[in-house]
């Protein structure tokens, strides 16, 4: 299953959609979930069209939920782990994928990067040149909006989660204007579809059998 971050009514979205989500994924059960879309490039080494899947992530939002499960249970006291909340195997898979459509997409895409640091941050106006700074600072590679709180309620699901991010605008090191690529709109489109056509089956990760989470046993 995948599904893209944002859209139309882009804050209202990044609330209610993740929510929705997840409630439909807690009754379908076990499945890959790929969540896709456009990031702005941190890493000086990035250009626009550049394909990033990310394998860690840093957290700067404030006004979002980071759980499915206290929704249901508001006394719930929950603790789980966030390591690989970006699952290994299925990243592999979409890196393989990338690689190999790479060559038939239009000239945008440049280059393929198998792992990245994403930072998200609230939203919806792009980060002044201070955020970026910080954010190098925190050796984050690309910034986005729409990661959280998807990557908790996956991991509370234990569902196999990835994410598929295309570059769309390159913060400048000069401190000058972020350059925003205005081509973008068909490409991201064609190029996600065809990388996760591409994607081919997998082995069987550790994403549904490890425990990532501590319930306090007062809590039932």
């Amino acid at each position: 299953m995948w599904f893209p971050g944002g859209g139309t009514g882009h804050q209202l979205e990044l609330l209610k959609a993740p929510l929705a989500v997840a409630e439909v994924l807690a009754k379908w059960g076990e499945c890959e979930v790929v969540l896709v879309g456009t990031v702005g490039g941190i890493n000086l080494l990035l250009e626009t069209g550049d394909i990033v899947i990310p394998d860690d992530f840093v957290d700067r939002t404030v006004h979002r939920p980071r759980s499915f499960v206290q929704k249901n249970n508001p006394c719930a006291r929950i603790h789980y782990t966030m390591q690989n909340a970006l699952c290994p195997s299925l990243r592999a898979v979409l890196y393989e994928a990338a690689k190999s459509v790479a060559g038939t997409l239009p000239s945008q895409a440049s280059h393929v990067f198998r792992r990245g640091t994403y930072i998200c941050s609230e939203g919806p106006s792009f980060e002044r040149n201070a955020e970026i700074q910080g954010f190098r600072q925190l050796q984050a590679d690309i910034v986005g909006h729409s990661l959280v709180p998807y990557v908790y309620y996956m991991r509370e699901l234990k569902m196999c989660f990835a994410c598929l991010t295309i570059v769309s605008n390159v913060y400048r090191d000069d401190g000058g204007p972020c350059i925003r690529s205005a081509a973008l709109g068909d490409f991201v489109t064609e190029a996600c579809v065809a990388i996760l056509a591409a994607a081919s089956s997998r082995p069987p990760c550790r994403c549904r059998t490890e425990d990532h989470m501590l319930t306090d046993p007062r809590c039932k």
